[in-house]
């Protein structure tokens, strides 16, 4: 729990819920970290893949990259997300010499940097991790996902509702450990000022495939505080999953920024 406040003096005290499960596979490839020093903020949540224990390389390696950089400054503008996320991505190509089940690694990343003395929050990801923010309990912005179907719904050759069930729905056109000039990061357009009851939520496809954004927007309206809101969200995911014994890694994290006692 961290306590700032609004430029105009009027406190907030940000509440953060996290949780990263196995699912029905055998090793957990996902990766999530949140870290602040009582003036900045951040929260990254990483789905590796690649097979022989690749996945949970670069999955770490995504978020420890992401949180140290931020931590040392260099994440501070928006200008500086997309060449993070870039040489998170080099790194990932580098690292994949060290072993043999590491030469195909690779992942995907939401991040989410928070000022806190001007109330600024900033995103940025890469594939198909989502940032969901939600204001006055009503989703309010999400992530775009690098994905063939997502590709096919911005052309206007897929409808949302055709979705479900598509043969494409999983494959992605880009990730952290792409080639350079395949790589496309998604960053937010402007940073957003946060106000008192904002929630952000950052999670893996395991987690957001089961769960609508109406499902979504009722937990949170629902919940006391942002663990209450995951850990609602986790049997509903469960409940959806209760037949597919092997469905996926999921991880999430949420943040919100709730009034301070006075």
């Amino acid at each position: 729990m961290t306590e700032a406040s609004e430029p105009e003096g009027r406190p907030i005290q940000f509440e953060l819920g996290i949780l990263s499960r196995v699912g029905g596979r055998s090793s957990n490839e996902d990766a999530c970290a949140h870290w602040n020093d009582g003036h900045r903020l951040a929260c990254v949540v990483a789905d590796g893949a690649g097979g022989h224990g690749g996945g949970d390389v670069a999955s770490r390696l995504a978020v420890q990259y992401l949180i140290e950089r931020y931590a040392r400054g260099e994440l501070d503008e928006l200008g500086g997300i997309e060449p993070a996320l870039r040489a998170a991505s080099e790194e990932i190509r580098r690292r994949r010499a060290d072993a043999p089940g590491q030469a195909q690694m690779h992942t995907t990343v939401v991040g989410l940097f928070v000022d806190m003395a001007t109330m600024a929050a900033t995103w940025g990801h890469v594939g198909d991790s989502r940032l969901y923010l939600f204001r006055y309990g009503q989703l309010a912005q999400r992530t775009l996902d690098h994905s063939t179907v997502q590709a096919l719904i911005d052309a206007g050759q897929l409808q949302q509702d055709e979705v479900d069930g598509h043969p494409q729905r999983s494959e992605l056109y880009c990730a952290l450990g792409s080639a350079p000039e395949d790589l496309v990061a998604g960053v937010a357009a402007v940073p957003w000022r946060i106000e008192v009851g904002d929630a952000f939520l950052l999670c893996t496809d395991g987690f957001w495939e089961y769960l609508s954004p109406e499902i979504l927007q009722q937990s949170l309206q629902d919940a006391d505080n942002p663990q209450e809101w995951l850990d609602g969200l986790e049997q509903q995911l469960l409940a959806a999953v209760a037949a597919k014994p092997r469905h996926d890694n999921y991880s999430a994290i949420t943040l919100w920024a709730s009034p301070a006692p006075r």
